[in-house]
C-alpha cells in the first residue's frame, strides 16, 4: 500500500556514524546541489521548492582520496546482499534490481531541506514514461508498457 519498507536495524549506529562521515567527505570532494527533472530530456534544474539537498554519486563511485573507500565497499555489498534477498523472495511486481540499475547515491539534508512529493518526468507525457528496456527493442525504451512515475 505505502510502497515503501523499512528494515529495522538494518545497519548499526557505527556504521551509520561512518557511512555519514563518508558522505560529508564525498560531499565536499565532488558533491552537488541535488537537481529536479531529467537531464535525457533536458528538464534537469535546481529548483529549491521542490528539493533542497545535495548529493553524491556512489555509482559511479567518487575519486579513492575522498572519504573512505572501505565505507562504501561495505555499504555496495550491503546493498547488493538485500537486492538478491529481494530478487530471491519473488515478490509480486518488484522491478528488476540488477546490480548498475540500481541508482545509490549519497543524499545530504541541510536543516530546513526537503525533497516534495512530484512527478518524475512531469514534460514527457505528463509524467507518463515506458516501463521496461526488453532486449528485443534493441536495449531502448521504444515498446513496453507504460507507467506513471510519481515520487514520494
Amino acid at each position: 500500500r505505502h510502497r515503501y519498507v523499512v528494515v529495522p536495524d538494518w545497519l548499526t549506529r557505527a556504521q551509520t556514524g561512518r557511512l555519514q562521515a563518508d558522505a560529508v567527505a564525498v560531499d565536499a570532494d565532488s558533491g552537488f546541489e541535488s537537481a529536479v527533472g531529467s537531464v535525457n530530456f533536458g528538464t534537469a534544474r535546481v529548483d529549491t521548492d521542490v528539493r533542497r539537498s545535495r548529493q553524491c554519486s556512489i555509482y559511479p563511485p567518487p575519486r579513492n582520496a575522498a572519504g573512505s573507500v572501505t565505507e562504501r565497499d561495505g555499504l555496495v555489498s550491503a546493498v547488493n546482499g538485500l537486492r538478491r534477498e529481494l530478487e530471491a523472495a519473488a515478490l509480486p511486481a518488484l522491478p528488476r534490481l540488477a546490480p548498475f540499475e540500481t541508482e545509490l547515491n549519497y543524499l545530504l539534508y541541510p536543516i530546513g531541506g526537503h525533497y516534495k512529493r512530484h512527478l518524475d518526468q512531469p514534460r514527457g507525457n505528463s509524467g507518463w514514461q515506458r516501463q521496461g528496456r526488453r532486449a528485443a527493442d534493441g536495449g531502448s525504451i521504444s515498446g513496453g508498457s507504460l507507467r506513471r512515475v510519481v515520487s514520494f
